[in-house]
């Protein structure tokens, strides 16, 4: 595990393959995945569980911001699960609101 403190009072950390964010300032720890992409923002929130409309989003986003491979996928790994693992996919590769 191999952490980076931030000015922010987060620590990044990279554990077992992956990025995470841990804030300090709290009593209890978040951590939250960084995105593949972090750059690419999607407001996920009011689709009303439309799965469709998730990966549209997802998908149109990753290609505008010019990862077309990513889109790509995105689509195939958020397609192989229910509708959680399609949201943890989502969160995996762009930052979600």
């Amino acid at each position: 595990m191999v952490a980076h403190s931030q000015k922010d009072g987060r620590e990044i950390i990279f554990k077992n393959g992956e990025w995470f964010y841990r804030d300090t300032g709290l009593r209890v720890y978040a951590r939250r995945l960084i995105p593949k992409h972090p750059g690419v923002h999607v407001k996920l929130s009011g689709l009303d569980g439309n799965a469709f409309a998730v990966l549209g989003r997802v998908s149109r986003a990753l290609r505008q911001a010019g990862h077309p491979e990513a889109a790509t996928a995105f689509m195939d790994e958020a397609t192989m699960g229910d509708y959680d693992a399609l949201l943890r996919t989502a969160m995996k590769y762009v930052d979600v609101t």
